[in-house]
């Protein structure tokens, strides 16, 4: 006679229903914790100080009326938020443009093989390396209008008859800038691109030789499509690094001559610490934070939406 199986053994046979594993998240609480503390906290700060009345000509930093939407009002209404918008955009797509460009060529000859390849590549990255303060200090020297060796250089060539004041000529100020930031960005988008390069299988170039395909062919078909991931990230990295600098132009300009590369970044910090109204320092700031976030809201999905199969990576 069959017996009816236990209900233990039956139980048994069932697949026991698993405990949450609470362990990584533990993990993750510290790390969690102290970004929280280091971008969340001054982010909300920040977004509060924006809607309050905090000018130190009017009285000290421990009197915080609400103040509405009238900073963010002031600074729309300034010409000067708008000339530094201007300049900041075009100081950062000039710049990522010419890096990206730039990094791409210099990957693309890394990537070969040949002699000495380690030490063209740790050469290549000597910029990157160097502190952004000590990289204007220096290039600050170079462009110096009377010792500058720019145009001792240039002048030995004979491709200037006189000096030229590449800082306080306000058509050459924010070109001199946009030089100095790419000269820094380079080597960063060399090595992503030069990553992915390495990560773009050498079969698929092999089969375009055996059909026939020329350099360029290669390039446009293999190359390009294979670094778009890479070079998404890249762009994305470079622009927002870019918009939001404030080293470079401090200290090669100040902003000047005139206004002429006054920055977004520029203008926050002389509201604050010049005219001292934090308020409309902290609001302007909220801007440039809201500015990156639209663009990334709409370059993401645009370069991670569809794939080359349209079907997204």
């Amino acid at each position: 006679m069959i017996r009816p199986v236990s209900g233990s053994i039956a139980a048994r046979g069932r697949p026991a229903r698993k405990r949450p594993d609470l362990l990584p998240y533990a993990l993750l609480a510290p790390s969690l914790l102290a970004l929280g503390l280091v971008i969340l906290y001054p982010v909300a700060q920040a977004i509060v100080l924006s809607v309050e009345d905090v000018n130190l000509l009017k009285g000290g930093l421990d009197r915080h009326p609400f103040d509405g939407l009238n900073n963010f009002q002031v600074a729309l209404g300034m010409s000067d938020f708008w000339n530094s918008l201007a300049v900041s955009l075009i100081y950062a797509t000039a710049a990522v443009l010419a890096s990206y460009v730039l990094g791409l060529f210099l990957a693309l000859l890394l990537n070969g093989a040949f002699r000495g390849r380690a030490i063209a590549r740790a050469l290549a990255i000597a910029p990157w390396a160097m502190p952004p303060v000590v990289t204007s200090i220096v290039w600050l020297w170079m462009y110096d209008q009377q010792f500058g060796v720019i145009n001792y250089l240039l002048r030995l060539a004979h491709l200037i008859s006189a000096n030229v004041g590449w800082l306080t000529d306000p058509t050459l100020a924010l070109p001199s800038v946009i030089l100095v930031t790419v000269w820094k960005s380079v080597p960063l988008a060399m090595i992503v691109l030069l990553a992915g390069l390495q990560g773009i299988p050498n079969e698929l170039y092999e089969a375009a030789r055996i059909d026939g395909a020329g350099v360029f062919a290669e390039f446009r078909s293999i190359t390009l499509p294979g670094l778009r991931p890479v070079s998404s990230l890249i762009v994305l990295m470079l622009s927002l690094w870019t918009f939001k600098e404030f080293t470079y132009v401090y200290v090669l300009t100040g902003g000047g001559p005139g206004n002429a590369t006054e920055t977004l970044v520029l203008q926050v910090y002389y509201q604050a610490f010049k005219f001292l109204q934090f308020g409309l320092a902290a609001a302007i700031g909220v801007l440039v934070m809201l500015i990156c976030l639209i663009f990334s809201a709409f370059y993401l999905p645009l370069v991670y939406g569809r794939g080359s199969d349209g079907k997204g990576f």
